[in-house]
């Protein structure tokens, strides 16, 4: 299923690694090179993708959609970050398990949903009954969580 709508703030949201951007998801890579002299050595990647559940508004009335897992895959490719900040860059690398001085000759990119973007996301639609649905009109409010699957992955985009 799809949906498209308005990303709303979850109760704890992330905080994106390389810009310091509050968040519902994001997608950060540190590409890492060591320098010898006048030589660059390709010495691997650092790449994290993450995301919080959210809900997504999807009519102006304010009808919403539960997004849920903790992982997505984005319609649009990470970019290079400009200005650099390289203590969120150091604090990456060392996250990630290398010495935080290899920041300074490496590259770095970002992708980043956050609160406010209008998306579309793609997933697998679960709808679930209200809690107190016996006692109420019709069975009650439904609620709709858009949920991975192994086989199908969470997809966001921008609209």
């Amino acid at each position: 299923m799809t949906v498209e709508g308005t990303v709303c703030a979850p109760a704890t949201p992330l905080t994106a690694p390389l810009s310091g951007r509050s968040c519902v998801a994001y997608h950060a890579v540190a590409t890492l090179y060591q320098v010898h002299g006048d030589r660059q050595t390709l010495l691997g990647t650092i790449d994290e993708h993450r995301l919080t559940p959210f809900d997504l508004e999807i009519t102006r009335s304010g009808e919403k959609v539960t997004i849920d897992g903790d992982r997505a895959e984005f319609a649009e490719l990470p970019r290079p970050l400009i200005p650099r900040k390289l203590e969120l860059e150091q604090r990456f690398v060392a996250l990630g398990g290398q010495p935080a001085e290899l920041a300074r000759h490496s590259a770095f990119e970002e992708a980043v949903i956050a609160i406010g973007d209008r998306i579309r996301v793609q997933g697998l639609a679960l709808v679930e009954a209200h809690v107190a649905a016996p006692q109420l009109y019709r069975g009650g409010a439904q609620r709709i969580r858009i949920i991975a699957h192994p086989a199908h992955p969470l997809t966001i985009g921008r609209r």
